[in-house]
């Protein structure tokens, strides 16, 4: 050992003795600084202009040192600037000057000589990775709860590899007398080291050994805060073999030996390499050690105890890929190896996990312009043309008739899919259309968890009376939430089961384990509202999502638990959003559904329900009741006249807020209670009306405002309201002769027709005025009945309005002050209360033994297709959250990870430029000077 250090130390004498040296140290402290520098200054500036708050900093430890802009990825992508410069002289400065003679017959082996120049070059490599080490030491400092573990691993990564670079190195300057040409070829062999995982991937045994080889992705582990014994192992035989190399170069120049004893020495040297870095690379004899702060590069320990139930049993996963489908890359022959590594971090806790591909070519179904690319060609033609451009042999891949033997994957629109089989049990795992493609720790879990489990959760929506459709993609439809297989938040690849049901004809099947009534627009039948029940009683868990206006329907089945419908609309007051879009505050029992879910709320994430109903409820019966979504008090209300079609954009102007009295600008006419009275009578707000038709006018406004201002419920007063109004309109047209119904019939016809056809809501106002004009001046005889309901979507109040005041001859069409038409104002003359509203609860209590769990909401949109899409939104956590509790928590399996906690840098702008000036200038400037000083005395002695 002795004398391999002296060789060590006359070779690093000898190269500090020279320029290069220094050189190459001060040109990579440069460079270091440059790039740790630019990526905390513009940190530090998004800070200074962000605030206390700064969004988009998470991870900063990866994003200034490993990201792919980071300090040790691109400085590793220039370290074959470096090295070969190092070690181009090793040997060959020694055989061009004839002193390789001298070494041959001096007592040094060639081992020893062999070994202390690489000692010499792994000393050199030391000092590189302290000048990066400075650098990590001030990130550790400068960055706030460092991933300190991360940086360590990172700095042993960058070292190993330096290590294996100057061992290709000393191999190469043992090739030729030419110090350039070394230089040459140790650029040539690391840049065939780092590609040669990419050649001959197609073939099954070459594959192996080419992928083995491959150095490029090694350190990969490593920089991200993973150590395993098979990259460790990998590196020490790359300087293993080019040493071994190295050490039988020299010896060839000494000795005469048969050149077959040559070549089966250099044999050897690679054949046992190979051999232990296949042993190495088994998936039960590797090892890991996670160096993150929250064991980010580590499964979950939710993930791990799912694979730990698999026992030893062993995982069969089969992927089905198709030769025409957008994803065929990802089972391609060239992707084998990038396939084990996407499961490696399962294989790590379950060893006997066996991959296997079947290659296929049918139509696919995300691939639709297969067709339209090939006119009058049959699939089998299409495959031939795919398989000649990718040099493929038609004859690897099975056809669709031999395929419809083995599964029939049209289901799945033949896109890429694996099939996942243990103890003959198997289920469906897909990739998505997403950024991402495959499927996350959180659906693979919960495909695993899927063949454990003896009943899974089964979601069944009731369907038969207009409820919301789980099969269509329609704004108000759930099929994103439910079974849409191509988004990963999706149901079907959380771990759930879903179905529809008709109750008419169908019992809830005992496999049922959540029932789903989601917004019925026909009354319940009696066969349906008596399973419903019998499934309510036996303890089964419910989710009912109402809506405004289907209080008559819902509340019969909701009176039972104390919760009732409110009658109106929450209205919540926005400047930019429609006036009934409201959004509820989550609390905190809700949070406790899910970690992520809280995470959102706290961050700032809601949940939208455009057009909710509030909830009344007791908590003095057998269920226990609590809120989950609740309106803010102040700024919501609930309105109990009906929104008009232009009363629910978001340019709407809502005048009040509910803690003020009623607006005077709300109407220039009368306020809504004389104009109601009016329409009920058949009479307007201007011109003359006979003795009779003014007194019935005036006790109907005051039977109103009786009930208005008297006690009761705004439930009860709309109610009263309501009855009231169905008396006026008997009254009225009892007193209507046939030609006053048959004007009336024929006006109500007439303006069907033009609410229901084309044009603006401000175009059939006018041509609704035009008509009544017309009717005016024909001077028909008096009516003094209620126009019928006119069928006109949203816009049904306005219609009937104008229809009623159109069959009354001496009345005109109230004016309408057009800067405030439309707005939306508090009104308690209308029966108007402040909130908060509770706009969803949960209800709970003991049945048979277990917690019967329900959940009822006043809005159904907010599962809808069209919500789940809104930006920065919480509506799908929040969903996926109330199921999972309604589930008992089964699925989505928890892979929560806690937030990153390096979000800001301890630096100002101003203190990064001063740190740059001691980092790019006067640290290189010492190293210098103290190299320059050296050399001087160097060359004088």
């Amino acid at each position: 050992m002795k004398t391999i250090f002296k060789v060590a130390k006359t070779e690093l004498l000898t190269l500090f003795y020279s320029p290069i040296a220094w050189f190459l140290l001060i040109v990579f402290l440069v460079q270091c600084g440059v790039i740790y520098f630019g990526r905390i200054n513009n940190i530090a500036m998004m800070q200074e202009l962000s605030g206390a708050v700064v969004t988009g900093n998470d991870r900063l430890t990866e994003s200034i040192f490993l990201s792919r802009r980071g300090l040790f990825n691109t400085v590793m992508q220039n370290l074959y600037l470096y090295i070969p410069l190092l070690t181009m002289s090793l040997i060959s400065r020694e055989t061009s000057s004839g002193t390789i003679k001298l070494l041959y017959s001096s007592p040094i082996s060639v081992r020893e000589i062999i070994l202390g120049k690489f000692i010499s070059m792994m000393i050199y490599s030391l000092l590189l990775v302290g000048i990066i080490g400075i650098f990590v030491v001030s990130g550790m400092f400068h960055i706030q709860n460092p991933e300190s573990g991360m940086l360590l691993s990172s700095l042993l990564g960058f070292y190993l590899l330096l290590c294996a670079y100057a061992a290709i190195g000393l191999f190469m300057s043992c090739l030729t007398t030419y110090q350039v040409v070394a230089a040459i070829c140790t650029f040539i062999m690391i840049a065939a080291l780092s590609y040669v995982g990419t050649l001959w991937q197609g073939v099954a045994f070459v594959r192996e050994l080419t992928y083995f080889l491959a150095m490029n992705g090694r350190t990969q582990n490593m920089l991200m805060g993973l150590i395993t014994t098979k990259d460790i192992i990998y590196f020490i035989l790359i300087v293993y073999i080019f040493l071994g190399l190295s050490i039988y170069k020299l010896r060839d120049g000494m000795e005469s030996k048969p050149a077959m004893l040559r070549a089966g020495r250099y044999f050897m040297v690679l054949a046992s390499a190979l051999l232990i870095g296949y042993i190495s690379s088994i998936p039960a004899l590797v090892g890991y050690y996670d160096m993150t702060n929250n064991q980010t590069r580590t499964l979950t320990p939710q993930v791990q105890k799912v694979l730990a139930k698999l026992g030893d049993e062993p995982l069969e996963v089969t992927a089905y890929n198709n030769l025409l489908s957008k994803n065929w890359f990802l089972g391609s022959p060239e992707a084998y190896n990038e396939n084990i590594a996407r499961w490696e971090q399962y294989m790590r806790f379950k060893s006997n996990i066996k991959l296997k591909t079947v290659l296929y070519y049918d139509s696919a179904g995300d691939n639709p312009m297969i067709k339209a690319m090939y006119p009058g060609k049959t699939i089998k033609e299409v495959a031939e043309q795919y398989a000649k451009n990718m040099d493929l042999d038609l004859k690897m891949l099975k056809s669709p008739a031999e395929m419809s033997k083995i599964m029939d994957l049209k289901p799945e629109q033949n896109r890429y899919v694996m099939q996942l089989k243990w103890k003959g049990k198997t289920t469906m795992l897909r990739v998505f259309e997403d950024p991402e493609v495959w499927p996350g720790e959180t659906e693979v879990a919960a495909a695993i968890q899927r063949l454990q489990e003896a009943k899974l959760p089964n979601i069944a929506f009731v369907t038969g009376d207009l409820e919301r459709d789980i099969n269509k993609m329609g704004d108000r439809d759930y099929r994103a939430l439910t079974n849409l297989s191509l988004y990963r938040n999706s149901f079907v690849n959380q771990g759930f089961d879903v179905c529809v049901i008709s109750l008419e004809t169908q019992d809830i099947p005992a496999s049922v384990s959540t029932v789903v009534l989601a917004d019925p627009r026909l009354s319940l039948r009696p066969n349906t509202m008596a399973k419903l029940q019998k499934y309510i009683n036996n303890g089964g868990n419910l989710l009912i999502a109402g809506e405004p206006g289907k209080q008559a329907i819902l509340n019969p089945l909701l009176q039972q638990f104390g919760v009732q419908l409110m009658n109106g609309t929450v209205i919540q007051r926005s400047a930019v959003d429609a006036p009934d879009l409201v959004i509820p505050d989550v609390s905190k029992f809700a949070t406790t559904f899910s970690k992520t879910l809280a995470k959102r709320v706290a961050e700032g994430r809601k949940v939208y329900m455009p057009g909710a109903a509030g909830l009344s409820y007791r908590n003095d019966g057998q269920f226990t009741v609590r809120p989950l979504l609740m309106s803010t008090d102040t700024l919501t209300w609930n309105r109990m006249l009906p929104l008009g079609e232009d009363m629910t954009s978001s340019n709407v102007a809502i005048t009040q807020s509910p803690d003020k009295a009623v607006s005077p600008k709300r109407r220039t006419s009368p306020n809504i209670a004389k104009e109601r009275s009016a329409a009920a009578t058949g009479t307007g707000q201007t011109g003359s009306l006979d003795a009779e038709t003014q007194k019935r006018a005036d006790a109907l406004r005051a039977a109103m405002a009786a009930i208005s201002a008297g006690p009761g419920t705004p439930e009860e007063k709309q109610q009263k309201m309501q009855e009231l109004m169905a008396k006026v309109r008997k009254a009225a047209e009892a007193r209507m002769t046939p030609e006053m119904k048959k004007k009336r019939d024929s006006i109500a016809t007439a303006m069907t027709k033009i609410m229901n056809g084309p044009g603006t809501m401000e175009e059939k106002r006018l041509k609704v005025q035009e008509m009544v004009t017309k009717a005016q001046a024909a001077k028909p005889a008096a009516v003094t009945a209620v126009a019928p309901p006119v069928n006109s979507g949203n816009a049904k109040p306005v219609a009937q309005t104008v229809a009623v005041a159109a069959l009354a001859p001496s009345v005109s069409v109230p004016e309408v002050d057009r800067s405030t038409a439309g707005t939306v104002a508090f009104s308690p003359k209308d029966g108007d209360t402040k909130g908060p509203f509770t706009t969803a609860l949960s209800l709970t209590r003991n049945v048979n033994g277990k917690e019967q769990r329900i959940i009822v909401t006043g809005d159904a949109d907010f599962l809808s297709n069209t919500e789940l899409g809104r930006p920065r939104s919480a509506n799908f956590l929040f969903n996926t959250a109330v199921f999972s509790w309604l589930n008992y928590s089964k699925f989505p399996i928890d892979t929560f990870r806690p937030d990153a906690e390096d979000k800001r840098i301890n630096l100002s702008k101003d203190q990064v430029s001063g740190l740059r000036i001691i980092y790019i200038w006067i640290l290189p400037g010492l190293i210098f000077a103290f190299g320059a000083i050296l050399l001087i005395r160097r060359k004088r002695k």
